[in-house]
């Protein structure tokens, strides 16, 4: 290890030090005097070309003084790197390396941004790859990347770059930027390269309404990308579902008259769509009449059974789509559900061999979920309250069936968080099926405790603007993570329960 002795010298630097440091430095340097190897000092002149201010005095000394006083702001940021790239090459200590690293992503970033503004695109582009490589979970730095990507026409290569930006968790605001953006990319490419593309745009589009499902912006992008693929009919609904919230725009009216107009025409061609029970139904032509008279059945029981529970007199048009497994997976992507409820829709994938049994619960399922955003009034509602009571009103999610479930589920000793069913889509295979099975556990626990109507009223309450936690506080006495909390007691308790009443050998004597 080399000091710096000379009293003057231990001045100077005391002085960057203390410069560095009220400028922001990001890392603090582990000794001011300390020098390990050559990766150091490199740093040190990195750092000064950075906070070089003429009205703060001679950082560089001498003739480098001389040299930054006559650099735009630009070229001290390229001098700093090469510095930087210097220090890097000369074999520093891990946690000078960890140092240089860090500044040196700052300064690429600050520089991409920089050259952006001189319009050099190019080393715009260059810089900021360099960032992202330095540190790849950063959302910003993703964004930047595919900010230059696509002003250098590299499309495919920006997708990638906005996708990696929604994958590492940016804040809100961020992500619905990214949305956007990304969602207009691939309408631009859909346009220049492959219609297919749309399919993603309109995945991406679903997966933010999940999450708001009020923004009128993503409602717009969904109408035209269903016009787009020529499902005119879903665009008709998504337009006509718009026009509750504003006016359409001139252009938006374009398009709904032209998707009425080409969607009359193909029922004209014989289209199997169909109104029955109160259902705008759309079959595949492969759907033989026995499946469709059931689905149209199965749909019109849950109708008179479950609306009258909630209290809705269910009027407004519901659109119901009736997929083959192969077109549903091209629409909504290979998760194991076998339908999906959004806004005024309902989807339904049927397997090439049909279950009945299974088809009625995946319809009594999805058919809640649209009675809970009607209720609800599409307000925001916790992911695990919203499958619990879909799954509570199911026909075959009782007795011994559930009760094997529970039993099964509480064996694992693998209660999941609020935070983890609320995260569900990046559950692992195995989690994914334990949060339902949690989820509906917790609702029948709070309805055989409270009743069916003091649950719903908790939906209601949200619908006419009080936030969900605070509708559950007031009707169930405690916050939702208090609930999480203490729930592994309860499901032990409710599986007694349930084993005493369907297990004969366990019945309570009279």
């Amino acid at each position: 290890m080399n000091y710096v002795r000379k009293g003057n010298h231990r001045l100077h630097i005391l002085i960057l030090f203390l410069i560095l440091s009220f400028s922001g430095c990001i890392t603090p340097l582990p000794s001011v005097y300390a020098y390990s190897r050559d990766g150091s000092k490199e740093y040190y002149k990195a750092m000064a070309y950075l906070y070089f201010n003429t009205s703060r005095g001679n950082y560089l000394r001498g003739r480098g003084y001389e040299e930054a006083s006559k650099m735009t702001e630009t070229e001290r940021l390229e001098a700093a790197l090469e510095h930087f790239e210097n220090a890097e090459r000369s074999r520093p200590s891990s946690s000078e390396e960890e140092r240089i690293s860090q500044s040196k992503m700052h300064v690429c970033n600050q520089l991409s941004l920089s050259y952006s503004k001189a319009g050099d695109n190019s080393k715009a582009l260059e810089t900021a790859e360099k960032a992202v490589k330095i540190k790849r979970n950063d959302p910003v730095l993703w964004l930047n990347l595919a900010y230059y990507q696509k002003a250098e026409g590299q499309k495919s290569e920006a997708t990638y770059s906005y996708e990696q930006a929604l994958d590492n968790r940016p804040d809100e605001k961020l992500k619905k930027r990214l949305t956007y953006e990304l969602v207009q990319l691939y309408f631009d490419r859909a346009m220049t390269e492959d219609k297919d593309i749309m399919h993603q745009a309109l995945r991406l589009i679903e997966n933010g309404l999940y999450d708001d499902r009020d923004n009128t912006d993503l409602l717009s992008m969904k109408a035209k990308a269903n016009y787009t693929l020529s499902n005119f009919d879903d665009a008709i609904g998504d337009y006509e579902y718009l026009q509750r919230f504003r006016n359409l725009t001139e252009n938006e009216q374009t398009f709904f008259k032209e998707a009425k107009s080409r969607q009359a025409s193909i029922l004209k061609q014989g289209e199997v769509i169909e109104e029955r029970c109160g259902f705008v139904i759309s079959f595949d032509p492969e759907f033989d009449s026995s499946v469709s008279d059931k689905i149209s059945r199965f749909l019109a029981d849950a109708k008179d059974e479950i609306s009258p529970v909630f209290g809705v007199n269910t009027k407004t048009r519901v659109n119901v789509y009736v997929h083959t497994a192969k077109e549903y997976s091209q629409i909504h992507g290979n998760r194991p559900i076998a339908g999906t409820a959004m806004l005024n829709r309902i989807d339904l994938r049927i397997a090439d061999t049909v279950n009945f049994d299974t088809l009625k619960n995946t319809i009594y399922h999805e058919f809640t979920h649209y009675l809970v955003y009607v209720l609800a009034k599409n307000k925001q509602v916790p992911i695990w309250f919203n499958e619990g009571i879909a799954q509570y009103f199911e026909p075959e999610h009782n007795g011994k069936k559930q009760l094997s479930r529970g039993i099964n589920f509480y064996k694992k000793n693998k209660m999941l968080s609020f935070d983890d069913i609320e995260s569900i889509k990046t559950l692992d295979y195995e989690s994914f099926y334990d949060a339902y099975t949690q989820s509906v556990f917790m609702i029948k626990y709070l309805i055989d405790l409270n009743g069916e109507n003091r649950i719903l009223s908790i939906l209601e309450k949200t619908g006419n603007g009080m936030r969900f936690e605070n509708a559950f506080v007031e009707v169930i006495g405690s916050s939702q993570k208090e609930y999480f909390g203490k729930y592994r007691l309860f499901l032990k308790e409710q599986l007694l329960e349930m084993r005493r009443k369907y297990v004969p050998k366990y019945k309570r004597s009279k």
